[in-house]
């Protein structure tokens, strides 16, 4: 009887210090924090630190998470992340992806990118946070009760949403009756226009009436234009979050100035356009 009691007692604590850390500031602005970067900062200024930026707050608020349910497992808790977000980011998980997009997880990915083991650093301090937490408000209130399911909710879903494949294109633009050509000068222009405007530097242009490597961080436009009746691209973008307004920019560009084109992506490709 007495277990029993103990054991209702400590699911009773773990609600209470589960509705704590849901609501608590440091939680919900590590939340906020991976929103915004996915949804916003990688799009508007994609660089090396909206990159990391997810990794940092979405191991944030996790830690606290795990935290809030083995309290006195912190360290043990630290130890099992680190080692888990380890082998996410390394080729180890592969064959994990693989089967999740076999099953209709095509969305589901991640970058290989040992940089990003940096984020680590932010397990102790949110453990620290989170036992803070516990200790402070002691009693959580009803409106804090009916905030926390919808702010877990929300934080499962970024966590999904965050744990998405690199962005890759590969499309064509060509005339619909192929034996007219474009004008190769003006292709080059309206390419130039629009890596100009996403700030991406040429690193492969002794002739751009052929082909031309265009980069930015992590992110790299290749174009290469064939029997002037046809411009193949392929964008990588592995953080930026760039692709799919520069895939936009270059569509709308050869629609407004060629007539009678069409925009194409090959079936048997084995890049895929995750973003459409």
């Amino acid at each position: 009887m007495e277990s029993k009691t103990t054991k209702i007692q400590n699911i009773s604590e773990c609600h209470r210090n589960l509705v704590k850390v849901a609501t608590s500031w440091p939680f919900i602005t590590s939340l906020a924090l991976l929103t915004l970067n996915d949804y916003y900062l990688k799009y508007a200024f994609g660089n090396w630190l909206t990159g990391k930026l997810s990794d940092f707050s979405g191991l944030f608020f996790v830690t606290m998470l795990f935290c809030t349910f083995f309290p006195r497992s912190k360290t043990v808790v630290s130890a099992v992340l680190a080692i888990t977000f380890a082998a996410w980011k390394s080729p180890i998980s592969d064959p994990l992806i693989a089967i999740l997009q076999s099953l209709g997880f095509g969305w589901f990915g991640r970058v290989v990118d040992y940089t990003d083991l940096i984020a680590l650093i932010v397990l102790p301090f949110a453990s620290k946070v989170t036992a803070r937490v516990f200790r402070q408000n002691s009693r959580a209130g009803k409106e804090r009760k009916y905030l926390a399911l919808p702010i877990l909710c929300a934080a499962a879903l970024a966590v999904a949403a965050t744990s998405t494949a690199p962005a890759l294109y590969d499309f064509t633009i060509r005339k619909v009756d192929t034996g007219q050509q474009f004008d190769v000068a003006k292709v080059t222009a309206i390419i130039r226009k629009v890596v100009e405007k996403e700030k991406l530097k040429c690193v492969a242009c002794d002739n751009p009436n052929k082909q031309a490597i265009y980069e930015r961080e992590a992110l790299k436009l290749e174009y290469r234009i064939e029997n002037q009746s046809a411009i193949t691209f392929k964008i990588d973008d592995l953080y930026d979050g760039a692709s799919h307004s520069i895939v936009r920019e270059i569509k709308n560009e050869f629609g407004k100035n060629f007539e009678d084109v069409e925009y194409v992506i090959p079936l048997a490709s084995h890049v895929v356009d995750i973003r459409k």
